[in-house]
């Protein structure tokens, strides 16, 4: 499908509707590893409520409706903010988005078609022990599956993130590989 008046994307080949390309799934860097258990999960708001996109033109111009998490810390804000700035502006193939309301504990990336992640910052965390743990580029997630995709959450780290992938986003682990990165180096480990 051709693109409507959209710059940005003529120069962007990762872009499936706007240069017909595909993006890059590649799961080189992912490893999974069920010799460590969890020392931390979530509770992870349910991907409905994550999911509300209203596609409002070409790649990469939607808004995005994401509930930030209600940290009290003033150091998770901060760390938090930190985080948001260094994150990459395309996600395999997806535009960030803006998010309602506007906070430092959200982001989003979109496509035309409406698939969405969402990223949270600061999210409630509790001591449990669950199963497996997916190994990102010395990033930990505990996945979660759930009706509409999975919620992956961050293990180890000082400021627990989650981000949700929709299940028609395939493989969907391949899409915490850019964000990697900056969330190793904006979190810290925990101590």
């Amino acid at each position: 499908m051709p693109h409507i008046n959209n710059s940005e994307c003529d120069a962007d080949p990762t872009c499936a509707r706007c240069a017909g390309g595909v993006p890059n799934l590649s799961s080189a860097a992912i490893t999974g590893n069920r010799a460590r258990a969890a020392q931390r999960a979530v509770r992870v708001l349910p991907l409905t409520t994550l999911f509300l996109a209203s596609v409002v033109g070409a790649c990469g111009s939607a808004t995005v409706s994401v509930t930030p998490p209600t940290p009290t810390d003033a150091a998770v804000s901060d760390t938090c903010a930190a985080l948001k700035e260094s994150l990459p502006a395309r996600l395999q193939g997806l535009h960030t988005s803006k998010t309602t309301p506007e906070s430092d504990l959200t982001a989003a990336w979109s496509d035309a078609a409406s698939n969405v992640v969402t990223l949270r910052c600061g999210v409630e965390s509790f001591d449990t022990a669950t199963g497996d743990i997916l190994s990102v580029n010395d990033v930990d997630w505990s996945p979660v599956e759930r009706e509409r995709g999975t919620s992956f959450v961050t293990v180890g780290r000082s400021v627990t993130v989650q981000v949700d992938v929709p299940m028609a986003l395939r493989p969907e682990a391949s899409y915490l590989v850019p964000l990697a990165d900056a969330l190793a180096a904006a979190v810290s480990l925990a101590n």
